[in-house]
């Protein structure tokens, strides 16, 4: 496929389904099929799938994700199979992959004690990075459903610093499973209340503004920052700062703000 640049691969896998796009055991006889690639994204990619050993230098943007999203998703595990990546996985497969010419990285993952060497990996391997966002979950979702909002944090200043290499980034999104089940209202396990007072949404607006200079602080050639939050109505969205005063969107203006539902 010498002409094919861009491949999108983003399906849902249902239980048990485990096929690989490129199994260790399949020969291509030296020749490799994906070299003009510049686009590719990939949902689920197992770690034992030797695809990213076929791309080349030309491949400009990548993305790992999960679909649906996970933060969707696991209001109903039942009905998915795909587990999120560990962090050390994902590593795994960033070193087989061509990054020297990325410019936009999407990478989803679950920690496991990694995550610290996995965003040094991207630091290091990933100069021309403009773009990048990651999806991180903690190690098990009943830490994250026991969480409180007070004690809610995102590790800026170690992500900053690790991202610090990166001196072309400019735009940065992180979904840190930020306070997307605290509620004000009832809340079931699998099953999220479908009101939530304007005042819930609001009271994240200084934790996240305060976020996001930590992050501008340490990489001051960002031009937008971006957390994943909710609304008022309890639907995932991207909380956007954009130039040096990191100014927050306007939170009741829903048709100006970011949805992510897939």
């Amino acid at each position: 496929m010498p002409l094919l640049r861009v491949l999108t691969i983003a399906v849902v896998r249902s239980a048990g389904s485990r096929w690989l796009l490129f199994p260790r055991a399949v020969s291509t006889g030296g020749h490799r099929p994906l070299l003009g690639l510049q686009r590719v994204t990939i949902s689920d990619l197992p770690v034992e799938d030797m695809i990213m050993s076929q791309l080349s230098t030309e491949l400009t943007e990548l993305s790992l994700r999960d679909m649906p999203r996970y933060y969707s998703r696991r209001r109903d595990p039942s009905l998915y199979n795909s587990p999120i990546a560990l962090a050390h996985h994902v590593s795994t497969t960033l070193r087989a992959s061509p990054t020297t010419m990325l410019r936009r990285l999407e990478l989803v993952f679950r920690d496991d004690g990694t995550e610290s060497q996995l965003l040094a990996l991207i630091g290091n391997v990933c100069p021309n990075l403009v773009f990048l966002e990651l999806h991180r979950y903690a190690r098990d979702d009943l830490e994250f459903m026991n969480l409180d909002i007070s004690v809610v944090d995102i590790p800026c200043d170690s992500i900053a610093a690790l991202l610090s290499p990166l001196r072309r980034l400019r735009i940065l999104r992180l979904n840190y499973d930020l306070g997307l089940h605290l509620t004000e209202g009832h809340y079931t396990p699998g099953l999220y209340s479908m009101w939530i007072p304007r005042s819930s949404a609001h009271r994240w607006r200084p934790f996240l503004e305060q976020q996001a200079h930590r992050l501008a602080e340490v990489l001051p050639r960002l031009k937008t920052v971006s957390l994943l939050s909710m609304d008022e109505i309890m639907r995932p969205r991207w909380m956007s700062w954009t130039g040096g005063v990191m100014e927050p969107i306007n939170l009741s203006d829903l048709w100006n703000v970011d949805y992510d539902f897939f």
